[in-house]
């Protein structure tokens, strides 16, 4: 590409007769029509043509067409009877034809294993769809397959209640023994290992206790290098062999092996509920997942935010199961969640999300709904993903941005869909000594979430375009994708890697979990002067043209549309050390009409509409602008610390401060508590990936309860309370 060519591109921009041409150039001999009236996108036309002009012709045949050789056996393949003797496990239901409108059609029979129904297993379509193959192969088939097998040996236990239970296999084990089983299930939950291995496991370590100082054999068992040969078992497949290999936690049934797992998270939980009652204030953070995608079934993550030992933490707090996502179903799974832990809903003062309509839409999503209890209830939409929206409501406007996607994944599946082109392109990758250089996943995604991918792609876009052009004689697809990747496609990869990299330094701030609101809105602020002396121009610097102009003042009105001034937190940031005057002189009128404010928000009672009612005030507002006049002095000599940590040496450097100024106290336990950011509960989302569970969210909610709220050494943990817990349980079920 000549600077020639970049020049007469800006020019286009500056020349306001010109229009600008989205789509590429595409020459006279170039099999791609170029009409503007057709409905076609240009990807469209370039598969058209690739088939016309000779390409792989994959299926010919209509749609509904069917070949004289399938109508026979079609016609063939029915249901016999005497499927239902030879295998006991089958299940039919009869159903009305899909796509069929005639009453008169004779109805389809679906199969299904009643085994593998009862065990929930969801990788085979017997327990799901069920199967309308009429062929005894196929049914022979899944008789044979590891599904079926695992679910036979799975349904000889049978599946406990959901109260804990005991196992009498444990009533006979020391209590050093109970204690070691404790201690291994924590570790391996904590590690995603499979508590199948759990037995395997002890022994092992026992072994290893009793024979560390020997290195003889002292048993009478031969020790072997190979494993020794054996006749095949009946059961060909046992729950041992598909256990997986490496650190993805699985489980089918619940076990013994369960029993200590939910011993030990019970504790957990019970330390977790403690700390929350015992704090001044609290944050209730939720998000919604998909669990399984073949059921869509719909889990809510539940975290807290609370004060301990000075300093702010995040808990998770557990999962709940919801048939519906309105605000009216999600308030009742959360009421009846707050009722069975105890949770003390009095002290709860602030409310995180991701901003869905359901949750907080202001005539009647699920935040309104609970500030109908508590007026001094506030929301706090997850500031990483107000980033995202902006960044996806700045390209709204520029209508190449779409066709740049579609681009960008074009260009990916062409070398995605031929390995020689993949193996080819992984040349590239190496020899630019970058194997983490990777080429857009096919996938709809938001813009910010391309970042990683936009700056690999703009590292080795010149070796994709030389390997577009040394194909584009022989495929009309190459060809295409080769004009295509023009000028306007270099500079927009250019300018979108830049931009994108400094909303994901800023990004990265944010998803930190303690990010203070002072440190928001400098960032906010940092990020909109980079982007306007880089991308736009000032006095001080050359200003840029078209498209990266365009973006780049959408970029900065939507930043601001989704950041919107607060009153009540722009008061909040008096409580913030740094954000104190330097000079004396300044500090003696410092926050005054903020503080007002506070105290007038949360120092006076409001009304609560669900019952005609008042709330009581949370803090004395004549005492808390009392105690700011002269805590201010005091709070000045941290400026040069960050806002967690000056509070945190403030409490402990002035153990009287709590005491000598308590409503000042609660106000910055308020503040320390407000959840910024939802980086907790993505976190929940990462480790759920981790663990592939069949069976309910209480189970998953006990081993996520272990990896992110307990010590992160199993060393540390307190296993004689879950030897208590767990002796309590076993008197009281004899």
């Amino acid at each position: 590409m000549s600077q020639s060519d970049i020049t007469r591109f800006f020019e286009s921009f500056n020349d306001p007769s010109a229009e600008i041409q989205h789509q590429p150039s595409v020459s006279s001999d170039t099999v791609i029509s170029t009409d503007s009236q057709s409905k076609k996108s240009p990807l469209c036309k370039a598969k058209d043509q690739n088939s016309n002009a000779g390409g792989p012709i994959r299926n010919t045949r209509k749609k509904d067409q069917i070949s004289p050789i399938t109508q026979r056996i079609r016609k063939a393949a029915t249901f016999q009877d005497s499927w239902k003797s030879k295998f006991p496990w089958l299940r039919i239901e009869e159903r009305d034809p899909p796509n069929t409108s005639d009453s008169s059609a004779s109805r389809q029979i679906v199969m299904f294993c009643s085994i593998c129904e009862k065990i929930k297993i969801k990788t085979t379509l017997w327990s799901t769809t069920g199967c309308t193959m009429y062929k005894a192969d196929y049914l022979r088939r899944h008789e044979a397959s590891k599904e079926h097998s695992m679910s036979k040996e799975a349904s000889l236990d049978p599946l406990p209640s959901e109260k804990p239970a005991i196992s009498s296999s444990c009533d006979n084990l020391s209590k050093g023994n109970i204690i070691s089983q404790l201690r291994n299930t924590f570790f391996l939950s904590q590690h995603n290992f499979t508590l199948n291995i759990l037995n395997d496991f002890t022994n092992f370590i026992t072994f290893q206790s009793q024979n560390q100082n020997d290195t003889t054999n002292t048993s009478n068992k031969e020790l072997l290098i190979l494993r020794s040969p054996r006749l095949p078992s009946k059961n060909k497949n046992t729950l041992r062999d598909l256990s997986i290999p490496h650190n993805y936690l699985t489980y089918s049934t619940r076990s013994t092996n369960h029993e200590f797992l939910e011993i030990n998270a019970k504790i957990v939980e019970k330390a977790v509920v403690n700390e929350i009652n015992k704090s001044l204030c609290w944050s209730l953070l939720i998000d919604e997942s998909v669990t399984n995608s073949s059921t869509s079934e719909k889990i809510l993550t539940l975290a807290s935010k609370h004060v301990v030992d000075d300093l702010p933490v995040l808990r998770f707090l557990g999962l709940l199961k919801i048939s519906s996502t309105s605000a009216d179903s999600l308030l009742v799974a959360i009421d009846n969640f707050i009722s069975q832990k105890g949770l003390n809903t009095s002290t709860l003062l602030h409310f995180g999300s991701v901003g869905s309509s359901n949750v907080s839409g202001v005539h009647y999503g699920l935040f309104t709904l609970l500030k109908q209890r508590n007026p001094f209830l506030s929301s706090n939409h997850c500031v990483v993903h107000r980033v995202h929206m902006a960044i996806d409501d700045a390209t709204k406007d520029i209508p190449y941005f779409q066709t740049y996607k579609d681009i960008v994944k074009a260009i990916y599946t062409y070398f995605s869909d031929s390995y020689r082109r993949m193996y080819e392109l992984r040349d590239v990758e190496e020899n630019i000594d970058n194997p983490d250089l990777f080429i857009l996943n096919k996938k709809e995604t938001s813009w910010l979430s391309w970042a990683q991918v936009i700056q690999n792609f703009h590292v080795i876009i010149d070796d994709i375009y030389s390997e577009l052009e040394s194909q584009s004689g022989v495929s009309s697809m190459a060809k295409f994708l080769y004009d295509s990747v023009d000028t306007e496609f270099y500079i927009v990869t250019k300018f979108l890697a830049d931009i994108m990299e400094t909303l994901m330094s800023m990004i990265n701030v944010f998803q930190s979990d303690y990010v203070s609101l002072g440190e928001t809105r400098k960032q906010l602020n940092m990020v909109i002067e980079t982007i306007t002396t880089n991308f736009i121009g000032t006095e001080f610097s050359t200003p840029n043209y078209g498209i990266v102009v365009q973006f780049s003042l959408n970029i900065i009105q939507s930043l601001r549309h989704h950041f919107p001034t607060s009153h009540l937190y722009h008061a909040m940031r008096i409580l913030d050390p740094s954000e104190s005057p330097d000079d004396q002189e300044s500090l003696r009128t410092y926050g005054d009409s903020d503080v007002k404010f506070l105290a007038d928000f949360y120092g006076i009672s409001k009304p609560i509409t669900l019952n005609n009612t008042y709330h009581p005030p949370i803090i004395d507002n004549k005492g808390v602008i009392r105690e700011w006049q002269m805590a201010k002095y005091l709070i000045h000599g941290y400026r040069n610390y960050s806002f967690m940590e000056a509070w945190k040496k403030i409490w402990v450097q002035n153990f009287q401060f709590k005491n000598q100024f308590p409503q000042l106290t609660k106000l910055v336990e308020i503040v320390l508590t407000m959840p910024i950011s939802n980086g907790t509960v993505e976190r929940v989302f990462f480790r759920q990936n981790l663990i592939r569970d069949e069976l309910n969210p209480e189970i998953l909610s006990y081993y996520l309860h272990l990896s992110l709220n307990a010590p992160e050494s199993w060393e540390s943990f307190d296993y004689e309370k879950a030897y208590e817990y767990w002796s309590g349980l076993s008197k009281a079920n004899k």
